[in-house]
């Protein structure tokens, strides 16, 4: 058995354990920075990671983001383009991202388990397009993302 697939079968494993309707996948891990541009070049010269997309503006969030590929896992440059951005003036990691195939059952299973929701909005990006966020019990920005229906 492929490290992919005695991955994916722990995963189901752990969520059915839990009584978690939804598997819930790593997507991206956010990270805050002060410039996109110098960032991306950083990662692409110094670490050699490739961009997948080119930077685009979420309005909703007040954000500008670029998404790199690390190598089987994406990391999400975030530079906040407002004073009143919800990423305000954080630097460095400070969010994970989990497909869900439901978004809205996901949000209903982590609430009754004291997550807190505190925005969802809508925006097609990197095969998704319904995203939430919610703070864990612990503190942590967790970000939830549901695939673009057709979308593999």
């Amino acid at each position: 058995m492929s490290v992919e697939a005695a991955s994916v079968g722990a995963t189901h494993r752990a969520a059915a354990r839990l009584g978690l309707p939804a598997t819930f996948s790593l997507h991206h891990v956010g990270v805050a920075v002060e410039d996109i541009a110098a960032s991306r070049k950083l990662y692409a010269e110094a670490l050699g990671f490739d961009q997948v997309r080119e930077s685009v503006e979420v309005p909703s969030q007040g954000v500008l983001t670029c998404f790199i590929d690390a190598g089987g896992i994406y990391v999400e440059l975030v530079q906040a383009l407002r004073q009143d951005s919800p990423l305000g003036r954080k630097r460095g990691p400070y969010h994970l991202c989990f497909s869900v195939p439901d978004l809205d059952e996901a949000v209903s299973v982590l609430r009754e388990r004291s997550f807190v929701p505190i925005s969802r909005f809508t925006q097609a990006a990197m095969q998704m397009e319904r995203w939430a966020y919610l703070i864990a019990p612990d503190g942590l920005l967790l970000e939830l993302g549901e695939p673009t229906k057709g979308v593999t």
